[in-house]
C-alpha cells in the first residue's frame, strides 16, 4: 500500500470521527449498516462531509457505491483528490 493510501485512510478516519462514527481498527472493515453512527439516514452527511474533505464531488452512483471504508478508500485513491486539508 502507497503512502497516499495511508494519508486518505487517516483522513476517512478523521472525517467519519468528526461526525460522531465511530472508527474502529481495522479501518477498511467499517461498513454503513455495521457501525455505529453510520446508517442510511447519515449517509449523505458521510459523502457531503468526504466531498468537502478530499476535494471531490460525488455522483450518485457513487453515493449508492460508497458504502463501507475499503471501498471509499480505493475510490479516493483513484480519484484526483485535492492535497489533503
Amino acid at each position: 500500500m502507497t503512502d497516499r493510501y495511508y494519508e486518505l485512510r487517516a483522513k476517512l478516519s478523521e472525517t467519519l470521527s468528526s461526525l460522531g462514527i465511530q472508527a474502529i481498527e481495522p479501518l477498511e472493515e467499517i461498513e454503513m449498516t455495521l457501525t455505529i453512527g453510520w446508517d442510511s439516514a447519515s449517509h449523505i452527511e458521510v459523502m457531503l462531509a468526504l466531498e468537502e474533505a478530499f476535494g471531490i464531488e460525488l455522483s450518485d452512483d457513487e453515493v449508492e457505491k460508497l458504502t463501507n471504508a475499503e471501498r471509499i478508500i480505493n475510490h479516493l485513491e483513484k480519484a484526483k483528490c485535492n492535497d489533503l486539508k
